[in-house]
Parts: C-alpha cells; sequence; structure tokens
C-alpha cells in the first residue's frame, strides 16, 4: 500500500522555489506518479509483509527480495523525481539503517562494519550537511547495495533545492511511503537475533568509501 504524506507549508511562497509553488508541483507530480504504477506492482507490495513473514528464506534474502521491488518503484517514479546522478542532497544528512543492512553492505564491498550493540538515535539535524561515508564526487559508490532508506526516499520536485538537508529541515513536503514495503523490513527485522537501527556513520564512520 502506497501513503500520500502531507506537506506542511510554514513559511511565506515567494514562487519557483517558494515553499507554496514547490509543494503544489510536487503535489502534482506525485499523482502522476501514481497514476502510472501497474496494479500487479501495488498488489505485490501489499503482499510484502505476508510474504516477509511466511517465506521460507532467510533475512538477506527476504531484504533483498523487498529492495527488488522498491527498485520497481524507482523505475516508474524516475520521469517525476528529481533524483539523478550527481544530485547528492540527500546523502548529506542522516542515514538510519539496520545491523542486517550494515552486513550486507559488508559483504558486498569489503567495508567492514563497526559493531553497534544498541539502537542509535539521532536528531534530525546531526548529520546535516555532512556527507555519507560512501558518498564519492556526489555519487554513490555503493549503489547497487545502497540500504532501504535509499531506495525508498526520493523528491517529486523538479530540481534538489528543497532536499537542501538545512532547508528541507524548515519544511514538510510531499513524500510517498510504500507502507507494505516498510512494514515488511520491520517484519525482516523482528525475525533477526537482535536487529539495530543506528546511522550508517555509526556503522561506517565518516570516509568509508
Amino acid at each position: 500500500m502506497i501513503e500520500v504524506l502531507p506537506s506542511i507549508k510554514t513559511s511565506p511562497d515567494s514562487g519557483g522555489h517558494g515553499i507554496a509553488s514547490a509543494a503544489a508541483r510536487m503535489e502534482s507530480r506525485r499523482a502522476a506518479f501514481i497514476a502510472v504504477l501497474p496494479a500487479d506492482l501495488l498488489a505485490r507490495e501489499d503482499a510484502l509483509p505476508t510474504r516477509a513473514r511466511s517465506d521460507n528464506a532467510s533475512p538477506q534474502s527476504k531484504l533483498g527480495r523487498i529492495y527488488a521491488l522498491v527498485d520497481e518503484f524507482s523505475a516508474h517514479r524516475a520521469p517525476f523525481v528529481a533524483c539523478k546522478t550527481g544530485c547528492a542532497s540527500c546523502c548529506k544528512m542522516n542515514v538510519q539503517i539496520s545491523n542486517l543492512e550494515a552486513a550486507r553492505i559488508t559483504a558486498a564491498t569489503g567495508h567492514r562494519a563497526r559493531a553497534v550493540a544498541r539502537t542509535v538515535l539521532h536528531a534530525d539535524t546531526e548529520f546535516a550537511g555532512q556527507p555519507c561515508p560512501f558518498l564519492q564526487n556526489d555519487a554513490c559508490s555503493i549503489y547497487d547495495h545502497r540500504p532501504f532508506v535509499c531506495r525508498h526516499h526520493a523528491s517529486f520536485d523538479v530540481d534538489d533545492h528543497w532536499c537542501d538537508p538545512v532547508r528541507m529541515q524548515t519544511e514538510t513536503v510531499p513524500l510517498l511511503e510504500l507502507t507494505g514495503a516498510l512494514q515488511a523490513v520491520g517484519e525482516v527485522l523482528r525475525q533477526t537475533r537482535q536487529p539495530v537501527l543506528a546511522d550508517i556513520r555509526d556503522f561506517f564512520g565518516k570516509g568509508a568509501a
């Protein structure tokens, strides 16, 4: 199931990049994206939590299936979002991942994750402006192995103005959640011995790339 998240506009609009104009533009582009989604894809996303509970597979295998389905949404989403190569604003803010995902990145890349014993919560602004340790020349060096939060996030605007890590803290813009995928990730984490959530920098420091 997909959930439309409303915008919250607190600043006066100045046209163009003003928040009211931007929010209206994002809502229109988001609606256009939703309109082109195949019914089969929506049904498979709805079924993800049930499959995560019932499938006889390892947590890593289940996580990989979730990633693959979210990537299908991303392919349909491409014409309606600002996200493109060289756009890295969302890589310079908090990036929460699980220890399961940290292990996946380690297995795929050889970058060794630190042991994080318990969940670490950070203020939304703590890493604002600080690059992800895997960001190189404004591109993701582990793109094929990036965590769920990176696959799930997108801006429905025409550029990255409202993705700026400081500016985005002042407004809530129109977004979209794949609730089936989110619930499925939660199900998979519950099947691990000790699920831990922390920022990607907690696991890999500030310069893994």
